[in-house]
């Protein structure tokens, strides 16, 4: 890509509401450069709010600042239209549209291995055993790197020297947690390894980031195991985007009684593979699995520019399509279309738990499909 090009595509990456005007499924179909101007022509685009903290509320200018600081600080940034971005990652419905990365390894076959922060001995010994023994497999980890599970997983990635990679819930150059920095270290200087993330250098992490950040982990994976979750851990999150993503999804089991392992419970009896040992994830996932850090370009020239100006882009109120016919989000979405906008209502209305209905609708915020203003919800 030029320098012209790379800029309009962090532009995009960074501006707000993207959802509402189908930008995904347009981006697997036209340059950024024309995706920019059309969507130039609905509205003014604007920064997210999250990056103004930072960065210009223009996001050409904003873009150009970003490239800016990514090259002082030796950060490369790999865009959705880029030959080498993942192929896997490509595939899913909200895929990143720019990346940052720190370290000079080239990924190859990937899974993930997740779970709770607060592990305990045993399962921190399963999960360095299984990054140690899928890496010496021809795997590449892919975990979150947080305390627990995420940290002995790339320890053992790390050991096997097949490659991990840490995907950031906040800006590329940020350490979280900072007794995590030896970590940070060790993936950067592994010629193997990779550090990834979807904000530019200087953001810092809100508690939305971390569950928007599942879905790349996941996404970058043939398989996700969960290794020690309880029934509100943010792995499960993980486990469902890979649901999602028609990836495979492992989970361990643990004691019986044991609150902490109630969420990889919940996950076997609703058909998770059960681990209990490598040989069960290496004989669940796909009898054939390609390189995901290869692709090929998804757009070319034969882009013409649309003859009217909505011709490429749907209503806002056909975004329900996009959400299979009995889901929850499709649920949501009805009911936002009959006026019913007040959370509790909406909560009431389809009779689902409390949390299950929030979590959604903060899914779908991030995802830039509805907005939240106090109690009342609305399309973005």
């Amino acid at each position: 890509m030029t320098s012209a090009e790379i800029i309009t595509a962090v532009a995009l990456s960074i501006s707000a509401a993207p959802a509402k005007h189908s930008l995904w499924e347009l981006a697997r179909k036209i340059p950024a450069s024309a995706l920019y101007s059309l969507l130039a022509k609905e509205e003014a685009p604007r920064t997210q709010d999250f990056i103004t903290s930072r960065y210009p509320p223009d996001p050409m200018k904003a873009a150009e600042a970003i490239i800016e600081a990514s090259r002082k600080k030796g950060v490369r940034i790999l865009t959705f239209w880029d030959d080498d971005y993942p192929a896997l990652l490509r595939e899913i419905r909200t895929a990143p549209l720019a990346l940052y990365s720190l370290g000079t390894g080239v990924p190859g076959r990937c899974v993930s291995i997740v779970g709770t922060r607060n592990a305990d001995m045993d399962s921190k010994k399963i999960s360095r055993r299984l990054g140690r023994d899928l890496g010496q497999a021809g795997f590449s980890i892919v975990s979150g790197m947080a305390a627990g599970v995420d940290r002995a997983a790339h320890l053992g990635a790390l050991e096997s020297r097949g490659g991990t990679i840490g995907v950031l819930a906040n800006g590329i150059d940020i350490v979280y947690p900072a007794q995590n920095r030896d970590l940070y270290e060790s993936l950067r200087k592994d010629p193997a390894s990779l550090l990834l993330s979807e904000y530019p250098p200087g953001i810092r992490a809100g508690k939305w980031t971390f569950v928007r950040r599942n879905r790349i982990i996941s996404g970058l994976s043939y398989g996700t195991i969960v290794v020690q979750a309880g029934e509100k851990s943010g792995a499960l999150i993980t486990a469902r985007y890979a649901l999602e993503q028609n990836r495979e999804v492992f989970a361990c089991p643990g004691p019986a009684f044991n609150e902490s392992y109630r969420g990889c419970h919940h996950l076997i009896r609703n058909g998770a593979v059960p681990v209990t040992g490598t040989e069960d994830v290496l004989g669940g996932l796909p009898e054939y699995i390609g390189t995901p850090w290869s692709a090929s370009p998804q757009c070319g020239d034969e882009y013409q520019p649309p003859k009217t100006k909505r011709k490429d882009i749907p209503p806002q109120n056909n975004t329900a399509s996009a959400y299979p016919e009995h889901s929850l989000e499709r649920k949501i979405l009805d009911l936002l279309g009959k006026n019913c906008n007040d959370i509790d209502d909406i909560i009431r209305t389809i009779g689902c738990e409390t949390s299950r209905v929030n979590e959604t609708i903060t899914l779908m915020e991030i995802e830039g499909v509805v907005a939240k203003n106090g109690n009342s919800l609305h399309f973005s």
